[in-house]
């Protein structure tokens, strides 16, 4: 799916903890002169489209939106209100988040250089386990970063588990 008008970068980290592998990502590409990171953890499927997707519009963070690779298989992306934001076969365009899973996210360079380490800096907080994604939103939020989901990229990815979870996926 690589444009021949693009020039990509392959980025690979593998230390302990999700957080540090985040971190230390984005101080390699900080060391680029790329203009997006593409989050893309190692246990995310995806098609190309889903890519272009989130490419084809200018916002800051722009993420999909899949579910959690474990029953009750909820979807990982919040709304403002502290909602579960729902993707459906129908749905489209984006909408605007409080925080969602960074598996397969883009992030425009200028938005890493605001937020300072540790972004994904995970662990207890009101009795609850957050992942490294959460303090990552919250500095977007206190620097007045929006960050949306793209509802036609999260019908094109999945999350893998025992088996692949989907947009579809249901537990009853």
């Amino acid at each position: 799916f690589v444009d021949a008008g693009m020039e990509w970068t392959f980025l690979t980290e593998e230390v302990a903890g999700v957080g540090r592998n985040r971190e230390a990502l984005v101080t390699r590409f900080l060391a680029t002169e790329g203009s997006h990171l593409l989050f893309t953890d190692e246990d995310m499927a995806f098609t190309p489209g889903a890519f272009w997707s989130l490419w084809l519009g200018a916002d800051p963070v722009v993420l999909a939106n899949y579910r959690k690779r474990f029953p009750p298989a909820e979807f990982t992306a919040r709304l403002p209100s502290g909602a579960i934001l729902e993707t459906r076969g129908v749905d489209s365009g984006r909408i605007r988040v409080a925080y969602g899973g960074l598996g397969f996210a883009l992030i425009q360079r200028d938005v890493l250089e605001q937020t300072k380490p540790p972004r994904f800096l995970g662990g207890w907080a009101n009795g609850v386990y957050e992942s490294e994604d959460v303090p990552f939103f919250r500095q977007l939020t206190s620097l007045g970063i929006p960050a949306y989901v793209d509802q036609r990229a999260s019908q094109e990815v999945g999350h893998v588990g025992s088996f692949v979870y989907r947009h579809h996926t249901v537990f009853t």
